[in-house]
């Protein structure tokens, strides 16, 4: 096993040991003290500097703070920070932190634990090499000043300082440990509206308020409750029921439809722009078919990308066939999927050499995908749908059900795939979420690196040249080259942005706006009807 599977693996099992089993359902009843949040998964542990899953950042913001929060303009807000100066060559950035904040065992944070948690996150997060390989020196100038300074021009640079890509963690309980097995990952310390007060391995967790946020009088409730639900069925039966009151990053737009004809309940696709979920179907160029460019351009000169959105989601889906999700700045107009021609495709299949055999097959080959509850589904109808597609070139596609998360993670980051279906977020700035799918350089034994191999020295410069142009009219043409040479290349097939919903009950009101406000913390969350509304101060947040 390769180095990065057996940590997935041992980490695990660390989990394990530190949790214990819970077997309890749905509370019955729950009062106005608390929200009840459901998950599609308990995360394994709290630390959001080793982890991206939505699960743990979900929790993770309202345990954690960050420097800033992206608005929905995309414009960075104050949060931990409560001003800054940026330099006019965009080198030297200088924060001014809240005074006295504390964290929740008491200890003060200050300006050491934001250095201590940059450079923690730069050598432990799977993009903090991105996010912060350009900071160059940090410095202390009183225990709330710091003083951060680049290398480079970077654009996204204020992104990587908001949730959910940073947090700040306390330097006196990391500095020692191993950051992946360290006890603090579940019994978690941060300075957040929330504290931890109860985990249950696989079912739920509890988060209490803590009394001496640094925002005066948030947050407004008392409790907020992580809760798994197993199948959208229970999901939607808690919620009918009440015993749940929120649900994020529903993929479903049957039961999406459903939830929303019922009169307690809001319904919203917002929070999710930073995100920038979009679905692929990744091809091994190591492989012997796969090798070829003609190869792939053939299977893409036969795979309708909007028609398979279509069919998939009836229409409650964006189709998009290229690799920059259509809410980023940079995205450019042409969208359109390309026109189906089984005659360019089979004449590039013999051009390559992959005639028909004797039993009237070109070839054989495998296609998995990455099971995650809501979008299983919907992979399984895509990979269906491309088998059908494939066998009208006389290309024999098996399909192969993942057994597990687990087992296809670990596959595909050994390289053992053939072709699979999964996804990638943007993360707000395609340097952040896109770049690490085609760099030369971030050819990795890890899913949602460039584990397709693609090896293109040109394609890799020019991603660096985006990184650190801050002209954003320069930098879009820039991206306008890139895409010219990724149709040539095809080392993936686009498909369509994941359609998230958020709903919650329509007494809860107070939830974050801004593009990655879907995780964002429960500060001002709040019931409609319990006497704090008037002194909250925020408006309901609704999906117009």
């Amino acid at each position: 096993m390769k180095p990065i599977v057996v940590k997935i693996v041992n980490q695990l099992l660390i989990i394990f040991l530190l949790s214990h089993i819970f077997t309890n359902g749905f509370a019955e009843n729950h009062d106005n003290n608390e929200v009840v949040v459901l998950y599609s998964q308990i995360p394994l542990h709290f630390n959001p500097a080793i982890s991206l899953d939505r699960n743990v950042i979900s929790a993770a913001s309202n345990i954690f703070v960050s420097l800033v929060e992206i608005d929905e303009d995309w414009q960075p807000v104050p949060y931990l920070a409560k001003k800054w100066e940026i330099s006019a060559d965009k080198l030297r950035y200088t924060f001014h932190l809240e005074e006295d904040t504390l964290f929740h065992d008491g200890v003060t944070l200050t300006a050491q634990d934001v250095k201590f948690s940059i450079e923690l996150f730069k050598q432990n997060h799977p993009l903090g090499s991105t996010m912060f390989n350009s900071v160059s020196q940090i410095n202390i100038l009183d225990k709330d000043t710091i003083t951060i300074q680049l290398s480079r021009p970077q654009p996204a640079f204020m992104l990587c300082l908001a949730y959910p890509l940073f947090y700040i963690l306390p330097r006196h309980v990391y500095e020692n440990g191993n950051i992946l097995d360290h006890p603090a990952n579940i019994v978690a310390v941060g300075s957040g509206p929330f504290k931890v007060v109860d985990y249950q391995y696989g079912e739920s967790f509890v988060l209490e308020r803590f009394e001496n946020y640094f925002r005066e009088g948030k947050p407004y409730i008392k409790k907020y409750v992580g809760q798994k639900y197993r199948s959208l069925k229970e999901a939607e039966i808690a919620i009918d029921n009440g015993q749940a009151h929120v649900l994020n990053f529903l993929e479903s737009v049957p039961l999406a439809n459903k939830l929303e004809e019922q009169s307690d309940l809001v319904v919203s696709r917002s929070g999710y722009e930073g995100f920038g979920s979009l679905n692929y179907l990744e091809f091994n160029l190591r492989k012997k078919y796969f090798s070829d460019k003609r190869v792939r351009k053939a299977i893409g000169s036969v795979i309708d990308q909007t028609f398979a959105t279509n069919m998939i989601f009836r229409g409650g889906a964006v189709s998009n066939t290229r690799p920059i999700h259509s809410s980023s700045s940079m995205i450019t107009d042409d969208m359109a999927s390309p026109e189906i021609d089984f005659d360019k495709a089979n004449q590039l299949l013999d051009e390559a050499g992959f005639e028909r055999q004797e039993d009237g097959i070109r070839f054989k080959t495998h296609l998995t995908w990455m099971p995650e509850n809501n979008a299983s589904h919907n992979y399984i109808q895509l990979a269906e749908y491309i088998k059908f597609q494939l066998s009208k070139l006389d290309i024999d596609v098996q399909l192969e059900p993942p057994e597990d998360f687990l087992s296809w993670y670990i596959s595909v980051s050994k390289w053992e795939h053939e072709m699979t279906i999964s996804r990638v977020f943007n993360w707000g700035d395609p340097a952040l979420g896109i770049h690490r799918l085609f760099s030369s350089k971030n050819i990795k034994h890890r899913v949602w690196s460039n584990t397709a191999g693609l090896n293109n020295k040109k394609i890799t410069r020019l991603l660096k040249d985006a990184e650190i142009e801050i002209d954003t009219e320069k930098r879009k043409e820039i991206y306008e080259q890139f895409l010219t040479m990724f149709d040539d290349e095809q080392p993936y097939l686009f498909f369509f942005e994941t359609p998230f919903f958020t709903f919650f009950h329509r007494n809860l009101v107070g939830f974050r706006r801004g593009v990655w406000s879907a995780v964002g913390p429960y500060d001002e969350v709040v019931w409609e009807n319990d006497g704090q509304l008037e002194q909250s101060g925020t408006i309901i947040y609704l999906d117009n």
